[in-house]
């Protein structure tokens, strides 16, 4: 989760130089103007670790999470935060006993964040404290708590100190300039913590529990990261242990032992779950304090349901796989079809035509998916097929998916040999910000500071 790109996600970079060149030369111009934003030298002082707001020798057991942003629930944000903030809870030992997600709404904000802070230990809100009209998420929890709002004097100085070097800071209107301030308009009554020496945004806590982030994922993170020296955390022998086995048995099939299992567990605190991958197999996952016993169990269900244990590296790797084939397939959807720069022969279809319409490349033998990028022909050599838009299927993502995680196609016509280009993106460069990708602090940090918008930055 916090290390660096896997090699499947890297070669997906490399695979983008198939796309059309309007597509691709439009990303490379994104990826260069936010680069080209200057990056101001700050080193802001952290704040001092407050005394523990749950009392001493008490540390946090439960843990909620809100998320607010209408964006989330029509559909046009995909939530990436309240799965983040959940590992990080796993790890830490906090059980996270509940994820709600609120519209940009007074009441609905105000009557989630009272309810969460009453029954759990460590609750946090995510979005909706920007400089817009529907960023109000200060303003309803300061209502929710009955506060008023006030602008905090360090904050404003910090957000100055890294917005100076911006040419259009000087450029802004008074109306725009209040705008800007909203960001750190702040309950009166909230603590402040500075958590990070290159962020001038604040975690800012209620009532000792509730902490406010946030939208944007690669500062929420970092932020969340960076929060963890400030809470009191369960101790080490309360985090608990996660064993995998992968099973290629059905899951009706593994169903009456594993519920057999629960039942004879459950008394030691040790939880038995059941997750399939549709056509795939099943992943069989136990969860206790004592990590000895939980092995031992391992051991047991390896047995009775014919599996293997998987590490949680291997499980890693297997959600990047996935990963890669989702963001391939949409790629092939949305760009790669319609500028016609792939194509698939399938073995047996009929009268696919060259480009000039006139050679049959139905010499491709049946079922066999071949992955093209379009180039001339050779002398003497038929021209690869265009692509067809109702080629969107499983073998054309599968092909696609194959090649960018550097696995070979079985190829039955010869390529004609080709220079070598240079990729329009170079993964040692290229920012992580627009790719599903867990990055690392310092990745963070890049997209942070060469973001456009008015957040991390301003």
């Amino acid at each position: 989760m916090r290390a660096s790109p896997s090699t499947p996600t890297l070669r997906i970079l490399s695979f983008s130089r198939h796309l059309r060149p309007a597509t691709s030369l439009r990303f490379a111009t994104m990826s260069t103007s936010t680069a080209s934003a200057p990056v101001p030298d700050v080193n802001f002082e952290l704040s001092p670790i407050p005394k523990n707001p749950l009392g001493e020798g008490r540390y946090i057991k439960t843990a909620a999470a809100l998320m607010i942003g209408d964006e989330i629930l029509n559909g046009k944000t995909l939530d990436r935060n309240s799965n983040y903030f959940a590992k990080f809870c796993f790890e830490n030992g906090i059980d996270l006993k509940r994820i709600e997600v609120v519209p940009d709404d007074e009441e609905d904000i105000a009557e989630a964040s009272q309810r969460m802070v009453q029954k759990y230990d460590f609750v946090i809100t995510s979005g909706g404290i920007g400089p817009t009209h529907d960023d109000i998420t200060y303003e309803s929890l300061a209502k929710a708590f009955n506060q008023s709002l006030v602008h905090h004097t360090e904050t404003l100085n910090r957000m100055l100190e890294m917005s100076k070097s911006r040419p259009w800071i000087a450029q802004q209107n008074e109306e725009q300039k209040k705008a800007r301030e909203r960001m750190a308009l702040f309950p009166e009554k909230a603590e402040v913590l500075y958590i990070g020496k290159d962020i001038w945004v604040p975690v800012v806590r209620l009532e000792g529990k509730l902490c406010i982030f946030p939208g944007i994922p690669g500062l929420f993170q970092k932020m969340l990261d960076g929060l963890k020296a400030f809470l009191p955390l369960p101790p080490a022998s309360e985090q608990p242990f996660r064993q995998q086995i992968f099973t290629q048995l059905p899951e009706s099939s593994i169903a009456p032992y594993l519920t057999e299992l629960h039942q004879r567990v459950k008394k030691e605190g040790i939880r038995v779950g059941s997750y399939p991958l549709l056509l795939k197999g099943v992943y069989v996952s136990l969860i206790g304090l004592d990590e000895k016993r939980v092995r031992e169990l391992g051991d047991e269900v390896q047995r009775e349901v014919q599996g293997k244990l998987v590490t949680e590296e291997e499980c890693d790797q297997s959600r990047c796989m996935r990963r890669v084939v989702s963001f391939t397939f949409s790629i092939v959807h949305h760009h790669v079809l319609p500028s016609r720069r792939l194509c698939l022969l399938r073995r047996g279809d009929a009268e696919m035509q060259d480009e000039t319409g006139g050679q049959s490349m139905s010499q491709a033998p049946p079922q066999q998916p071949l992955f093209f990028p379009q180039t001339p022909s050779a002398a003497g050599t038929p021209q690869r097929p265009r692509g067809s838009d109702d080629l969107v299927s499983s073998p054309l993502a599968s092909a696609v998916a194959r090649r960018a995680v550097g696995m070979s196609t079985p190829r039955r016509t010869p390529r004609t040999p080709r220079a070598a280009k240079t990729p329009l993106f170079d993964p040692a460069s290229s920012s992580p910000a627009h790719y599903p990708t867990s990055s690392p602090a310092k990745s963070n940090a890049n997209v942070m500071d060469s973001d456009p918008l008015d957040f991390p930055s301003s």
